[in-house]
């Protein structure tokens, strides 16, 4: 028996500046909010009840196994399909962790073929099992399906934070990866499936192997494999830990598509809002929150899959994606500080420029005042004519102090603009 999982994370079109930002710092604050909303559209959380209902089931269901036993990786799942023929057997879920990441989850069955080996070359060209076991059509309902509870999820959230609703949810077949579990040792070199992308340095033993020569564990770029390892409890860890895996490397690429963005942005950009500043603090926040949640998952595992976990880790360039987001979340505090105390200057200028205007208006007043005064009591006109010299001083005065400390900073500035 061959069991094929194919995870296929889905990828959301924004509308408008900032929300993805705002939507991913709502999520990383706003737990039991996300939950309701997540379980009103549907979703169940993962429990006991979950894992003894699926090992119960003649499929084999590993996915929810792994994730019924760590419910902390994707908390929330959808059972959207469930199939069986006589040598397929079928399951599709769409899963969710607390980061609103959603990822399509296919497990396929296989019986009814001569040759493991063989059947999982043929079975992984292109790294498009669904495609190479005739179940193209299978994939595409279940993926329709998937992309509207999606939008309809991220629709909620958007609203109840008040930014626009996202536009789509699509999938990039080059983003979906197999892992091919099999009780039964393949009896040809299957390392070969791996020279593509991989150097044979990157190839190395996996500890998961241990003493069984006949087995074959590797974790790859494209693709993984455990086979003959008879395990059970190893291949749950192996599911477990590449669906968290998957989450994290794709929370990864938002943030580097979002600096790749806000650092062009930010180059030309000469003022920065009091919003928008806030929003970075906490999209920061957010991220470190995250980091954290991964190194939690990462410490907390046995030494052999600690090893295994570092080996994709390093394969995927997890860590040079980690250096390159904080060393630019630094350059963008630096930038976004400068650029709102710039814009503070401003405002504090503009706000010094209107008091000094309303004093002059002032004196005027008092100005006017003091001539009604005269005439009324009919006092000779050289009164009014030293007070009007006075005024005139005066104001001459202050409109030189204006044009010292408001006016002629202004006007430079819009130059400069």
């Amino acid at each position: 028996m061959v069991k094929f999982f194919v995870m296929a994370p889905i990828f959301i079109d924004y509308n408008g500046d900032l929300v993805e930002e705002n939507l991913v710092v709502f999520s990383s604050g706003n737990k039991k909010t996300v939950e309701t909303i997540v379980t009103g559209a549907g979703l169940k959380k993962f429990s006991s009840e979950v894992f003894h209902y699926h090992a119960n089931q003649q499929e084999v269901l590993n996915i929810a196994n792994a994730l019924a036993q760590e419910r902390n990786l994707y908390p929330y799942y959808l059972e959207i399909s469930h199939k069986s023929t006589a040598e397929i057997s079928t399951v599709a879920s769409l899963i969710v962790d607390e980061n609103l990441k959603f990822l399509v989850a296919f497990e396929i069955e296989c019986t009814g073929y001569t040759d493991a080996g063989d059947f999982i070359y043929e079975s992984l060209k292109n790294r498009s099992p669904i495609e190479n076991l005739g179940l193209s059509g299978w994939r595409d309902e279940v993926l329709a399906k998937a992309k509207t509870v999606v939008l309809d999820i991220m629709g909620q959230c958007a609203k109840s934070i008040g930014v626009s609703a996202p536009l789509e949810a699509s999938f990039v077949l080059d983003s979906f990866y197999p892992l091919v579990i099999s009780d039964e040792a393949a009896q040809i070199d299957m390392s070969e499936l791996f020279t593509n992308e991989e150097s044979s340095a990157e190839q190395s033993h996996s500890a998961l192997v241990g003493d069984n020569k006949e087995a074959f564990v590797r974790i790859g770029w494209n693709y993984g494999l455990s086979l003959g390892l008879n395990d059970a409890t190893a291949n749950l860890k192996i599911i477990s830990f590449l669906l968290f895996l998957q989450s994290y490397y794709y929370q990864m690429r938002f943030f580097k598509l979002y600096f790749l963005n806000k650092l062009e942005d930010l180059i030309v950009q000469k003022e920065i809002s009091k919003a928008e500043s806030e929003t970075f603090a906490r999209l920061k926040l957010s991220y470190h929150k995250f980091t954290l949640h991964f190194m939690n998952y990462k410490t907390g595992l046995n030494p052999k899959y600690y090893s295994e976990f570092e080996k994709v880790e390093w394969l995927w360039h997890l860590k040079d994606d980690m250096e390159i987001i904080d060393r630019a979340f630094e350059i963008q505090n630096e930038r976004a500080d400068k650029l709102y105390q710039a814009t503070v200057e401003k405002d504090n200028d503009t706000q010094n420029l209107a008091l000094k205007l309303i004093t002059v208006l002032q004196i005027f007043g008092i100005y006017s005042i003091y001539y009604d005064g005269l005439q009324l009591s009919k006092e000779p006109i050289s009164y009014f004519k030293g007070a009007t010299l006075l005024a005139v001083i005066l104001s001459v005065v202050i409109v030189a102090l204006l044009w010292k400390n408001g006016l002629k900073a202004m006007f430079a500035n819009k130059k400069r603009d």
